[in-house]
């Protein structure tokens, strides 16, 4: 409504005024995000199936699309931001520290060391998920990282095939141009 009101325009609702367009075998597609599925639908149309699609925002999300073209659900985890907090609010002793690219992996002082732990620990975790989820799929897919964090990230992520920092926000482009089009 605030959007409506404040630029004076029509405001068009993923799920409610229009679907994103790829099969859902998830067991629950309701309990889906639509922001997950736009991802996963715009790294399918960029980069062909099967596709990993890897987001980096407040959560991370690593989302599957099948050989066939069909979304098949994924990994959720906690963000770079929320993993710091988290460490801050819960300990007695780590101060509050800001996502920021490590510059060694042996930190040398308590902020260096948490830039290391969230940036080389993450891109591990990252990739070694990538790596399984391969093995794990038929087809050799592609992986394509995106998100708020992904330019943080990208360096410390080696298998990662494409980097695309604003995959969402091209899906949801494509996606309401294919609505306004057909309506």
């Amino acid at each position: 409504r605030a959007l409506r009101e404040v630029f004076n325009t029509e405001v068009y609702i993923v799920g409610e005024h229009f679907t994103v367009p790829i099969k859902n075998r998830y067991f629950s597609p309701r309990q889906v995000g639509q922001d997950r599925l736009v991802c996963a639908y715009m790294a399918m149309r960029l980069y062909g199936a099967p596709v990993i699609s890897v987001d980096l925002g407040t959560a991370i999300t690593l989302d599957i699309v099948s050989k066939d073209k069909a979304y098949l659900g994924g990994i959720i985890l906690p963000g770079l931001g929320l993993s710091l907090s988290a460490l801050t609010a819960h300990t007695a002793l780590l101060p509050k520290v800001a996502p920021d690219r490590a510059k060694s992996l042996i930190g040398r002082n308590t902020r260096q060391s948490m830039l290391s732990g969230i940036t080389f620990g993450f891109g591990s975790m990252v990739d070694g998920l990538i790596e399984r989820l391969k093995k794990e799929l038929k087809g050799s897919p592609k992986a394509v990282m995106t998100g708020g964090d992904s330019l943080l990230l990208e360096p410390y992520c080696g298998k990662v095939d494409y980097f695309q920092p604003d995959l969402i926000l091209k899906g949801m482009a494509r996606l309401t141009r294919n609505f306004l089009k057909n309506t």
